[in-house]
């Protein structure tokens, strides 16, 4: 009896960390990994979306510079293009969340949450 109940406390333990994964909107996992568009050098942007907070630097560049001045700038790991203004950002793995936004774009650098183990 003891084993059954140990395999599913660990079934629930699972259970739970894997809604918690998913519930990160912004890293892909699952479904959500599909939504994403990617750009040269494997940068994932989506349309319509921002990332709220962490900015490290912004300036007014056009959208298709912006995902280039992330991957040049040291400790840039995610971008938000609103308005005509590029926002760098420096999020933790488990605040990666998007929000919508209808006048811009957000996008982030797989390769810099690699060792989060969200992205393999």
């Amino acid at each position: 009896m003891q084993s059954i109940d140990l395999i599913c406390s660990i079934c629930f333990i699972l259970a739970t960390l894997s809604m918690k994964f998913d519930a990160v909107d912004g890293l892909p996992s699952g479904k959500q990994w599909t939504e994403w568009n990617t750009i040269g050098g494997g940068v994932k942007w989506l349309a319509n979306c921002d990332f709220p907070g962490f900015d490290i630097r912004f300036e007014h560049i056009p959208v298709e510079l912006c995902a280039k001045t992330c991957i040049d700038s040291s400790g840039c790991n995610a971008f938000s293009w609103i308005d005509g203004w590029c926002y760098l950002k420096n999020i933790p793995a488990t605040s990666l969340k998007r929000v919508p936004s209808p006048r811009g774009s957000c996008g982030f650098l797989p390769w810099e949450f690699s060792n989060s183990g969200f992205i393999s």
